[in-house]
């Protein structure tokens, strides 16, 4: 058995996300790059201090200016923006993406017991005895 000790499973991980050993990229390229490694970016409209995905991109690319990641996502059109909450992901990965847009977008996805959802909710007196002016009070 293949035994990790904790420290260098921490470091894989961060490794991964482009979060160790620091700062790695650079510029444009480097925005991209990271990008590619986080697999996604989620996007966050609101912005207290700076948004959150320029956040993100600030902490692992150097130079790393606010918009660099639409130039790669929209100009350079190397990533896609799709989803409930909205993601850039990679270009390459969205023929696979495709499938689950066509069953959302047909409203066959996820389980099937969510989407059967009764169309009435049941009378809570009906449960435990109770009429809706007792139960809210």
């Amino acid at each position: 058995m293949l035994t990790v000790d904790i420290e260098t499973a921490r470091r894989f991980i961060l490794g991964k996300q482009g979060l160790w050993p620091g700062r790695r990229w650079r510029g444009l390229k480097g925005a991209e790059q990271s990008m590619r490694a986080m697999e996604y970016l989620q996007l966050d409209p609101l912005q207290i201090i700076a948004r959150s995905h320029d956040i993100q991109l600030y902490g692992r690319v150097l130079d790393y200016a606010p918009g660099m990641w639409e130039n790669v996502t929209y100009e350079k059109r190397k990533f896609f923006d799709w989803g409930g909450w909205l993601a850039a992901r990679p270009m390459d990965e969205l023929p696979h993406w495709r499938t689950i847009m066509r069953r959302e977008r047909e409203g066959n996805y996820g389980d099937s017991r969510i989407r059967q959802r009764p169309t009435t909710m049941p009378m809570l007196s009906s449960k435990c005895g109770l009429s809706c002016a007792n139960a809210a009070s």
